[in-house]
């Protein structure tokens, strides 16, 4: 069962102040659940919410937040084929009524800004959701999903913990557009650096004091040089004093709407990222230098210490 199936299902969270026919937009509101949403939170939680016959106070709550997103989006992908209409005449433009006109470039141009914002801005606020420790054990399907436990794979797990170490306000969208670069630092150039410890750490648990240390620095050194890979790249991204944004249209759907920082505030903030996180990858160093201390041998033969040689006269 799709998640809207009439055309007064979409108005509860689009309000449309005209009625058209549901099969108009349905095809456009079927590919963003069946393809957008479920790239987020995988297929399985979809059919859970949308299949559940009494559902409890989570499961409407989910339902609420993927109607949202899909509403908007699936609005935002008909608003092109709303403009025209098709016949054996060709394409034209909607024509005029004794009480309408068509909307100007300029109208339609706000309503698509305003349609991705509020869609992506539904798409963080489930993700959110989502990753609250309550959600995560009522929804096993989600907690479980390949989407998720992607991001379990490395040091820094999630938007929260992320915005300890670089202000990115905690949203889930920007952590999920960092990731492949934040994974590119940390399989080659953390994992190396760490060898068997890196497994440890992973974990998280069960670490000595020295241990936590280190797990502490590493994500220092990983979210600034990621930020500074991320800027050096020209990402879409908002940067402003407050941190590091992603831009919603630039990266999910236009990028008509997107101002890119000045030249001036992009090497600025990375090289700053760059010299902080130089900084945390000499303490990674430093402490590992503490786990993993120089091999020392001790001459017989004359009593002389040396670092890894026995030297003898």
């Amino acid at each position: 069962m799709p998640l809207f199936q009439t055309i007064e299902d979409v108005r509860d969270y689009v309000k449309f102040n005209l009625i058209f026919d549901f099969p108009t937009i349905e095809t456009y509101l079927t590919d963003a659940e069946e393809i957008d949403l479920a790239d987020y939170i995988g297929s399985d939680l979809i059919a859970r919410l949308v299949g559940a016959e009494n559902p409890n106070a989570i499961e409407r709550q989910g339902l609420v937040f993927c109607r949202r997103f899909v509403a908007r989006l699936g609005t935002l992908r008909w608003l092109p084929m709303g403009e025209v209409q098709f016949g054996n005449d060709g394409i034209t433009t909607v024509g005029k009524g004794e009480m309408r006109t068509a909307a100007y470039d300029a109208q339609i141009a706000r309503i698509t800004a305003s349609l991705t914002n509020s869609a992506y801005n539904a798409l963080e606020q489930l993700l959110r959701w989502l990753e609250k420790p309550n959600i995560l054990t009522e929804l096993t399907q989600y907690a479980t999903s390949a989407q998720r436990t992607e991001n379990q794979k490395y040091l820094i797990k999630n938007a929260t913990e992320f915005s300890t170490y670089y202000q990115i306000f905690g949203k889930q969208l920007t952590f999920l557009a960092l990731r492949p670069t934040m994974a590119a630092v940390e399989t080659q150039r953390l994992a190396p650096a760490l060898g068997e410890l890196y497994t440890t750490l992973k974990t998280g648990t069960g670490l000595s004091d020295l241990q936590k240390k280190l797990l502490d620095a590493c994500k220092w050194f990983l979210a600034y040089q990621t930020v500074a890979d991320v800027l050096e790249l020209e990402l879409n991204v908002e940067l402003d004093a407050g941190g590091l944004r992603v831009n919603y249209t630039a990266q999910f759907e236009n990028t008509k709407y997107y101002t890119p920082p000045t030249d001036a505030q992009r090497i600025s903030a990375q090289q700053a990222a760059a010299r902080r996180a130089e900084k945390m990858w000499s303490t990674v160093n430093s402490i590992l230098t503490e786990i993993n201390p120089p091999v020392v041998d001790t001459s017989t033969a004359s009593g002389i210490v040396a670092s890894k040689f026995s030297v003898g006269f």
